[in-house]
């Protein structure tokens, strides 16, 4: 089972709420991959708790659910933030303000231009830096 913990940090730089879960990686994730659910998981049960890198070009991994808060190997529990602050790998154009949606890289979150049929999944709260950036994921799990 999925298990939630919604942490409220009081530290100078985070003092916004977040909510996390933990999943189980189906494949290797690194911190700061976007994930969504493994579809291809032998049960229901375990599509729900199931995770592996966000890919918009993969019907089997398009359901986007968070951001990665550390990295995991196959099989290994993995944190993911569901909602809230943290730091995500983004498309190396990602400014302040931008919409972010599923890319067609793998774990990486890509600018929303308003034409894709993806739905928004986080707001980039700063430009990134090598590809990564702070953003506040969008609750959608």
């Amino acid at each position: 089972m999925a298990t939630t913990t919604i942490l409220r940090s009081l530290e100078a730089e985070s003092i916004h709420p977040r909510s996390q879960e933990t999943f189980k990686a189906s494949a290797a994730i690194a911190l700061g991959d976007a994930v969504a659910l493994d579809f291809d998981a032998a049960t229901d049960a375990e599509i729900m708790l199931k995770v592996l890198p966000l890919d918009s070009a993969d019907a089997t991994a398009n359901d986007f659910v968070g951001v990665a808060l550390e990295a995991a190997a196959a099989g290994e529990r993995v944190r993911v933030c569901i909602a809230g602050i943290c730091e995500a790998k983004v498309n190396t154009s990602t400014a302040q303000g931008d919409t972010l949606i599923a890319g067609t890289t793998a774990g990486e979150l890509a600018i929303f231009a308003g034409t894709e049929t993806g739905r928004p999944v986080a707001i980039a709260t700063e430009a990134d830096t090598a590809g990564v950036a702070t953003v506040r994921v969008f609750r959608s799990f």
